[in-house]
């Protein structure tokens, strides 16, 4: 009897390190190679001056990541999942996954696709608070806003006071999630 008991034990021993490794070891590797294959392909597809190409780029990254994403727990993998769902025109998509992102990390470069997302989705009011988040982290971003009136918008919204207190409750919010 005591001889099956260490038998069931060692395997169960073996059997939790081998779920360790895999989950430890091998899920964080692989999906750091996946987020470099990536994004090597979606810059490519953001490169391409061929509308179709890119389509099709984009579809099979997305395709690659659906496996990985929610085990990931990598917010550059949602940036990318973000820029190809643009690339396709699924703006709605990509502000949820730029949204997704910064659950992970607030860091200005989110802020800033996810604004210019936003735009692209017809939701200008939250485009301009996190066009002001991004333009609050970096101020180069402001000048990086390809619309004169959204970015004369932004401007002023980071010297009012009382937007900068509300983004900074929001982030504080996103921070604790």
């Amino acid at each position: 009897m005591s001889r099956i008991v260490k038998v069931i034990a060692a395997l169960l021993v073996i059997g939790g390190g081998v779920w360790c490794e895999y989950e430890l070891c091998y899920i964080p590797y692989r999906c750091g190679v996946l987020e470099k294959q990536i994004e090597l392909r979606t810059n490519v597809a953001l490169q391409s001056s061929d509308q179709y190409s890119s389509s099709v780029i984009a579809h099979a990254n997305l395709a690659a990541m659906a496996p990985f994403l929610e085990r990931c727990a990598r917010p550059g993998l949602y940036m990318m999942a973000a820029a190809n769902r643009r690339i396709v025109n699924q703006p709605q998509l990509a502000v949820n996954d730029y949204r997704k992102a910064l659950t992970y990390d607030l860091r200005p470069e989110i802020f800033f696709e996810l604004g210019l997302t936003e735009l692209e989705a017809q939701h200008p009011s939250a485009a301009i608070d996190s066009l002001t988040a991004a333009s609050l982290f970096y101020v180069g971003y402001l000048y990086e806003i390809p619309y004169q009136n959204v970015r004369e918008r932004v401007a002023e919204a980071c010297r009012d006071p009382s937007a900068v207190d509300r983004l900074e409750h929001e982030w504080a919010a996103l921070d604790r999630q």
